[in-house]
Protein backbone atom coordinates (compact mmCIF):
# COMPACT_ATOMS: atom_id res chain seq x y z
CA UNK A 1 0.00 0.00 0.00
CA UNK A 2 1.50 3.12 0.95
CA UNK A 3 5.20 3.14 2.15
CA UNK A 4 4.99 5.22 5.61
CA UNK A 5 2.64 1.84 6.88
CA UNK A 6 6.07 -0.33 6.23
CA UNK A 7 7.89 1.33 8.46
CA UNK A 8 5.18 1.74 11.02
CA UNK A 9 3.95 -2.23 10.88
CA UNK A 10 8.03 -3.07 11.87
CA UNK A 11 7.24 -1.37 15.54
CA UNK A 12 3.58 -1.84 15.41
CA UNK A 13 1.65 -3.06 18.85
CA UNK A 14 -1.39 -3.00 17.34
CA UNK A 15 -3.34 -2.37 13.89
CA UNK A 16 -7.11 -2.78 13.36
CA UNK A 17 -8.24 -2.44 10.41
CA UNK A 18 -11.95 -1.61 9.75
CA UNK A 19 -13.73 -2.57 6.62
CA UNK A 20 -16.49 0.13 5.62
CA UNK A 21 -17.24 3.22 3.97
CA UNK A 22 -19.06 6.15 4.34
CA UNK A 23 -20.36 8.96 2.25
CA UNK A 24 -19.71 12.34 2.42
CA UNK A 25 -19.36 15.70 1.00
CA UNK A 26 -15.99 17.51 0.05
CA UNK A 27 -17.25 20.74 0.66
CA UNK A 28 -14.52 22.63 2.42
CA UNK A 29 -16.33 24.42 5.64
CA UNK A 30 -14.68 27.87 6.26
CA UNK A 31 -13.72 26.76 9.88
CA UNK A 32 -11.19 23.72 8.11
CA UNK A 33 -10.21 26.25 6.03
CA UNK A 34 -9.38 28.93 8.43
CA UNK A 35 -7.52 26.47 11.10
CA UNK A 36 -5.89 23.90 8.47
CA UNK A 37 -4.87 26.47 6.14
CA UNK A 38 -0.68 26.21 7.48
CA UNK A 39 -1.47 22.03 6.96
CA UNK A 40 -3.45 22.27 3.49
CA UNK A 41 0.09 24.49 1.74
CA UNK A 42 2.18 22.11 4.39
CA UNK A 43 1.13 19.18 2.33
CA UNK A 44 0.41 20.45 -1.05
CA UNK A 45 4.09 22.33 -0.96
CA UNK A 46 5.48 18.77 -0.29
CA UNK A 47 3.27 17.09 -2.91
CA UNK A 48 4.81 19.53 -5.68
CA UNK A 49 8.48 18.77 -3.90
CA UNK A 50 8.06 14.91 -4.39
CA UNK A 51 6.15 15.50 -7.92
CA UNK A 52 9.56 17.26 -9.22
CA UNK A 53 7.28 19.97 -10.32
CA UNK A 54 8.72 23.36 -11.42
CA UNK A 55 5.76 25.17 -9.02
CA UNK A 56 8.28 24.58 -6.16
CA UNK A 57 10.00 27.68 -7.82
CA UNK A 58 7.05 29.99 -6.99
CA UNK A 59 6.43 31.95 -3.70
CA UNK A 60 3.00 31.72 -3.42
CA UNK A 61 1.46 27.73 -3.06
CA UNK A 62 -1.03 27.75 -6.38
CA UNK A 63 -4.44 26.94 -4.92
CA UNK A 64 -4.73 23.73 -7.90
CA UNK A 65 -2.17 22.04 -5.61
CA UNK A 66 -4.14 22.74 -1.84
CA UNK A 67 -7.49 22.62 -3.38
CA UNK A 68 -7.41 18.59 -3.48
CA UNK A 69 -5.69 18.28 -0.22
CA UNK A 70 -7.65 20.73 1.21
CA UNK A 71 -11.42 18.78 -0.06
CA UNK A 72 -9.92 15.36 0.77
CA UNK A 73 -9.61 16.45 4.67
CA UNK A 74 -12.95 18.28 4.36
CA UNK A 75 -14.33 14.71 3.25
CA UNK A 76 -12.84 13.10 6.72
CA UNK A 77 -14.35 15.91 8.38
CA UNK A 78 -17.52 15.90 7.22
CA UNK A 79 -17.94 12.48 7.89
CA UNK A 80 -19.42 10.38 10.62
CA UNK A 81 -16.54 8.30 11.90
CA UNK A 82 -15.84 8.41 15.68
CA UNK A 83 -12.30 8.31 14.25
CA UNK A 84 -12.57 11.32 12.64
CA UNK A 85 -13.44 13.06 15.84
CA UNK A 86 -10.75 11.57 17.70
CA UNK A 87 -8.14 13.12 15.09
CA UNK A 88 -10.32 16.72 14.35
CA UNK A 89 -11.32 17.11 18.04
CA UNK A 90 -10.15 14.73 20.67
CA UNK A 91 -6.31 15.52 19.38
CA UNK A 92 -7.06 18.28 17.26
CA UNK A 93 -3.90 16.89 14.96
CA UNK A 94 -1.54 19.37 12.82
CA UNK A 95 0.97 19.26 10.96
CA UNK A 96 4.06 20.31 13.22
CA UNK A 97 6.36 17.67 13.37
CA UNK A 98 10.20 19.02 12.08
CA UNK A 99 10.21 18.75 8.30
CA UNK A 100 12.28 20.45 5.96
CA UNK A 101 10.30 21.36 3.75
CA UNK A 102 7.07 23.43 5.58
CA UNK A 103 4.89 26.47 4.41
CA UNK A 104 5.76 30.18 7.08
CA UNK A 105 4.88 33.14 7.24
CA UNK A 106 8.35 34.55 8.56
CA UNK A 107 11.70 34.69 7.35
CA UNK A 108 14.77 34.72 9.67
CA UNK A 109 18.09 37.22 7.83
CA UNK A 110 21.31 37.37 9.41
CA UNK A 111 22.65 40.88 8.55
CA UNK A 112 26.33 41.94 8.22
CA UNK A 113 25.68 45.23 11.01
CA UNK A 114 28.61 47.17 8.96
CA UNK A 115 26.30 48.11 5.49
CA UNK A 116 24.26 51.22 6.04
CA UNK A 117 21.19 49.93 5.03
CA UNK A 118 20.53 47.49 8.04
CA UNK A 119 20.25 50.61 10.32
CA UNK A 120 16.86 50.84 8.81
CA UNK A 121 16.10 47.67 9.79
CA UNK A 122 17.56 47.78 13.24
CA UNK A 123 15.61 50.72 13.64
CA UNK A 124 12.72 48.62 12.69
CA UNK A 125 11.95 50.51 9.44
CA UNK A 126 10.85 47.99 7.08
CA UNK A 127 12.00 50.17 4.25
CA UNK A 128 15.83 50.10 3.69
CA UNK A 129 16.55 52.52 0.87
CA UNK A 130 18.30 49.63 -1.04
CA UNK A 131 15.67 49.81 -4.11
CA UNK A 132 16.02 45.45 -4.85
CA UNK A 133 15.69 44.98 -1.08
CA UNK A 134 13.09 47.06 -0.66
CA UNK A 135 11.19 45.88 -4.11
CA UNK A 136 11.54 42.43 -2.88
CA UNK A 137 10.29 42.67 0.37
CA UNK A 138 7.23 44.95 -1.39
CA UNK A 139 6.54 42.69 -3.93
CA UNK A 140 6.08 39.44 -1.27
CA UNK A 141 3.91 41.79 0.83
CA UNK A 142 6.75 41.03 4.08
CA UNK A 143 7.34 43.84 6.48
CA UNK A 144 9.69 43.86 9.22
CA UNK A 145 8.23 42.41 12.69
CA UNK A 146 11.32 42.35 14.97
CA UNK A 147 15.13 42.90 15.10
CA UNK A 148 17.25 40.76 17.15
CA UNK A 149 20.39 43.11 18.03
CA UNK A 150 22.06 40.45 19.82
CA UNK A 151 22.59 38.11 16.84
CA UNK A 152 21.69 40.29 14.52
CA UNK A 153 18.95 38.87 12.98
CA UNK A 154 15.84 40.67 11.16
CA UNK A 155 12.15 38.66 11.71
CA UNK A 156 10.51 39.55 8.34
CA UNK A 157 6.61 38.36 8.34
CA UNK A 158 3.86 37.95 5.90
CA UNK A 159 0.28 37.54 6.32
CA UNK A 160 0.23 33.97 4.35
CA UNK A 161 2.02 31.35 4.13
CA UNK A 162 4.16 31.25 1.36
CA UNK A 163 6.96 28.52 0.14
CA UNK A 164 9.93 30.70 1.83
CA UNK A 165 12.33 28.19 -0.14
CA UNK A 166 11.81 29.82 -3.21
CA UNK A 167 12.65 33.39 -2.12
CA UNK A 168 15.61 32.72 0.28
CA UNK A 169 18.44 32.91 -3.05
CA UNK A 170 16.77 36.24 -3.92
CA UNK A 171 17.40 37.86 -0.87
CA UNK A 172 20.66 35.97 -0.11
CA UNK A 173 22.20 37.89 -3.44
CA UNK A 174 22.02 41.50 -1.11
CA UNK A 175 25.32 42.35 0.12
CA UNK A 176 24.85 42.74 3.57
CA UNK A 177 23.00 39.64 3.99
CA UNK A 178 24.76 36.65 5.28
CA UNK A 179 22.25 34.32 5.78
CA UNK A 180 18.45 33.52 5.24
CA UNK A 181 15.91 30.47 6.95
CA UNK A 182 13.15 30.20 7.11
CA UNK A 183 10.59 30.17 10.95
CA UNK A 184 9.64 26.62 10.79
CA UNK A 185 8.68 24.02 14.22
CA UNK A 186 11.33 22.49 15.59
CA UNK A 187 11.08 19.60 17.69
CA UNK A 188 7.04 19.35 17.20
CA UNK A 189 4.33 16.86 17.61
CA UNK A 190 2.11 15.72 15.50
CA UNK A 191 1.90 15.54 11.76
CA UNK A 192 -0.13 14.79 8.43
CA UNK A 193 1.11 12.82 5.73
CA UNK A 194 -0.76 13.15 2.43
CA UNK A 195 -0.47 10.53 -0.57
CA UNK A 196 -2.28 9.93 -3.85
CA UNK A 197 -2.78 6.40 -5.13
CA UNK A 198 -4.57 6.48 -8.75
CA UNK A 199 -7.78 8.27 -7.90
CA UNK A 200 -7.80 8.08 -4.43
CA UNK A 201 -6.43 9.98 -1.79
CA UNK A 202 -4.32 8.90 1.48
CA UNK A 203 -3.88 10.78 4.86
CA UNK A 204 -2.67 9.40 8.09
CA UNK A 205 -2.68 11.62 10.84
CA UNK A 206 -0.08 11.02 13.60
CA UNK A 207 -0.41 11.92 17.25
CA UNK A 208 3.00 11.99 18.96
CA UNK A 209 4.21 12.09 22.51
CA UNK A 210 7.22 11.33 24.32
CA UNK A 211 10.16 13.44 24.67
CA UNK A 212 9.26 15.18 21.15
CA UNK A 213 12.17 18.13 21.25
CA UNK A 214 14.24 14.74 20.03
CA UNK A 215 12.25 13.30 18.13
CA UNK A 216 8.92 11.87 20.05
CA UNK A 217 8.83 8.21 21.46
CA UNK A 218 5.01 7.33 21.22
CA UNK A 219 2.72 8.06 18.47
CA UNK A 220 -0.66 6.71 17.39
CA UNK A 221 -1.73 7.05 13.48
CA UNK A 222 -5.01 6.98 12.21
CA UNK A 223 -5.32 6.03 8.13
CA UNK A 224 -8.21 7.39 5.82
CA UNK A 225 -8.94 6.69 2.04
CA UNK A 226 -10.80 9.55 0.56
CA UNK A 227 -12.56 8.27 -2.96
CA UNK A 228 -13.25 10.59 -5.92
CA UNK A 229 -17.02 10.63 -5.13
CA UNK A 230 -15.98 12.12 -1.63
CA UNK A 231 -16.66 8.51 0.44
CA UNK A 232 -14.36 7.77 3.55
CA UNK A 233 -12.74 4.83 4.42
CA UNK A 234 -11.36 4.34 7.85
CA UNK A 235 -8.48 2.26 7.23
CA UNK A 236 -7.60 1.34 10.89
CA UNK A 237 -4.89 2.71 13.40
CA UNK A 238 -1.41 1.36 14.50
CA UNK A 239 0.50 2.46 17.41
CA UNK A 240 4.31 2.66 17.31
CA UNK A 241 5.34 2.44 20.79
CA UNK A 242 8.81 0.96 21.81
CA UNK A 243 8.72 1.52 25.52
CA UNK A 244 5.27 1.13 26.87
CA UNK A 245 2.92 -1.92 26.93
CA UNK A 246 -0.65 -2.13 25.21
CA UNK A 247 -2.19 -1.20 29.09
CA UNK A 248 -0.92 2.42 28.46
CA UNK A 249 -2.02 2.45 24.92
CA UNK A 250 -5.52 1.53 25.92
CA UNK A 251 -5.49 4.39 28.61
CA UNK A 252 -4.74 6.69 25.55
CA UNK A 253 -7.84 5.74 24.41
CA UNK A 254 -9.91 6.18 26.77
CA UNK A 255 -10.00 9.85 25.37
CA UNK A 256 -12.16 9.06 22.82
CA UNK A 257 -15.23 9.95 24.61
CA UNK A 258 -16.83 13.30 23.33
CA UNK A 259 -19.51 15.63 25.15
CA UNK A 260 -21.30 18.25 23.05
CA UNK A 261 -23.73 20.50 24.61
CA UNK A 262 -26.49 21.57 22.06
CA UNK A 263 -27.54 25.59 22.41
CA UNK A 264 -30.71 26.80 23.02
CA UNK A 265 -31.37 23.69 25.36
CA UNK A 266 -30.07 20.73 27.69
CA UNK A 267 -29.40 17.82 25.46
CA UNK A 268 -25.93 17.16 25.35
CA UNK A 269 -24.57 14.30 22.76
CA UNK A 270 -22.12 11.36 24.34
CA UNK A 271 -19.91 9.69 21.26
CA UNK A 272 -17.61 6.74 22.09
CA UNK A 273 -16.34 3.58 20.74
CA UNK A 274 -18.00 0.32 21.05
CA UNK A 275 -15.48 -0.88 23.99
CA UNK A 276 -17.74 1.47 26.32
CA UNK A 277 -21.37 -0.37 25.86
CA UNK A 278 -22.64 -1.22 28.71
CA UNK A 279 -20.48 1.52 30.86
CA UNK A 280 -22.04 3.37 33.40
CA UNK A 281 -22.18 7.20 33.21
CA UNK A 282 -23.43 9.80 35.66
CA UNK A 283 -23.76 13.58 35.31
CA UNK A 284 -22.78 15.93 38.37
CA UNK A 285 -23.07 19.29 38.92
CA UNK A 286 -20.48 21.92 40.34
CA UNK A 287 -21.73 20.28 43.92
CA UNK A 288 -21.29 16.83 43.56
CA UNK A 289 -24.93 16.12 43.20
CA UNK A 290 -26.01 13.50 40.22
CA UNK A 291 -28.14 14.78 37.21
CA UNK A 292 -28.96 12.12 35.37
CA UNK A 293 -26.99 8.64 35.04
CA UNK A 294 -27.34 5.46 32.69
CA UNK A 295 -25.76 2.99 30.75
CA UNK A 296 -23.99 3.80 27.17
CA UNK A 297 -25.80 1.13 24.92
CA UNK A 298 -24.59 3.42 21.59
CA UNK A 299 -21.98 5.01 19.57
CA UNK A 300 -23.83 8.29 19.51
CA UNK A 301 -26.24 9.08 22.27
CA UNK A 302 -28.29 12.05 23.11
CA UNK A 303 -29.66 12.62 26.63
CA UNK A 304 -32.07 15.10 28.31
CA UNK A 305 -30.63 16.85 31.53
CA UNK A 306 -34.31 18.19 32.03
CA UNK A 307 -34.49 21.83 33.88
CA UNK A 308 -30.93 22.20 34.66
CA UNK A 309 -29.90 25.49 35.60
CA UNK A 310 -27.27 27.39 33.32
CA UNK A 311 -23.27 26.17 34.05
CA UNK A 312 -20.80 23.93 33.89
CA UNK A 313 -21.35 20.15 34.59
CA UNK A 314 -19.05 17.08 34.58
CA UNK A 315 -20.17 13.80 32.44
CA UNK A 316 -18.51 10.88 33.77
CA UNK A 317 -17.88 7.64 32.15
CA UNK A 318 -17.18 4.35 34.64
CA UNK A 319 -14.72 1.96 32.44
CA UNK A 320 -12.58 -0.78 33.49
CA UNK A 321 -12.17 0.59 36.79
CA UNK A 322 -11.13 4.26 35.78
CA UNK A 323 -13.54 7.22 35.88
CA UNK A 324 -13.45 9.10 32.27
CA UNK A 325 -14.59 13.17 33.35
CA UNK A 326 -15.44 15.48 30.58
CA UNK A 327 -16.58 18.67 31.16
CA UNK A 328 -20.05 20.10 30.08
CA UNK A 329 -21.15 24.16 29.71
CA UNK A 330 -25.04 24.05 29.49
CA UNK A 331 -26.12 27.50 28.24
Amino acid sequence: MKNIYLTFLVFALSFNFVDAQQESDCTVPPLLMSEYERDIKNLALRRMYQCQSSDTALVNIPTHWQDTIAEGLAAIYNSDYLERDTVFDVYSIHDINTNTIQASKTLLIEVDTSYSWTQAWQNLNTITDNSYLDSLVSSQGLYLHAFYTSINYASLRVDSFLNMNAIGDSFEQVPGIISVSQDSYIGGAGKIIYDKIGDDWYFDFVYEWGDCPSGCIYSRLWSFKVSRDCSVDYLGNNSFNLFVDENDIQKEQHHIVLVYSNLGNNIITVKTNDTMFGSNYSVIDQLGRQVLSGKLDNAITSLDLGLVKTGIYFFQVLYQGEKITKSIIIN
